[in-house]
């Protein structure tokens, strides 16, 4: 109900309950178009880095996230800051060098053939 100095008429109000609205999800695209490249950096970090490939980091990001309870892109930014020389958190530094190990254990090492892939580069009908 509009108080008694207001003199907006209920299109105005609804018009301006509109913009309202439409200013708020602008700020939130906005934070989700910022936190999207930090990640995205932060993957070609761990690329360029550590030899990981983007779904890998992506699921090294997001468990160092849920283990610490930290934004992921409060994560990417530690991550991206590095090679910057600003040093990460302990906390994020040892969960990530957790993941990259295990990860090393995983992954397949260059030259080495996994299920289907053959490492002589030949066609194996001859």
């Amino acid at each position: 109900m509009a108080s008694v100095g207001d003199r907006r008429s209920p299109a105005d109000q609804a018009t301006a309950d509109k913009i309202a609205r439409l200013s708020e999800e602008n700020a939130q695209m906005q934070q989700a178009v910022a936190s999207h490249a930090v990640i995205d950096q932060a993957l070609g970090v761990l690329a360029a880095v550590w030899q990981v490939p983007p779904h890998d980091g992506w699921e090294m990001l997001r468990e160092v996230s849920q283990s610490l309870n930290i934004k992921l892109h409060a994560v990417a930014a530690e991550v991206v800051d590095w090679p910057l020389g600003r040093p990460m958190s302990q906390s994020v530094a040892r969960e990530l060098d957790i993941r990259v190990e295990s990860w090393r254990q995983r992954a397949p090492q260059p030259g080495q053939a996994t299920d289907g892939e053959h490492t002589d580069g030949g066609d194996s009908a001859t």
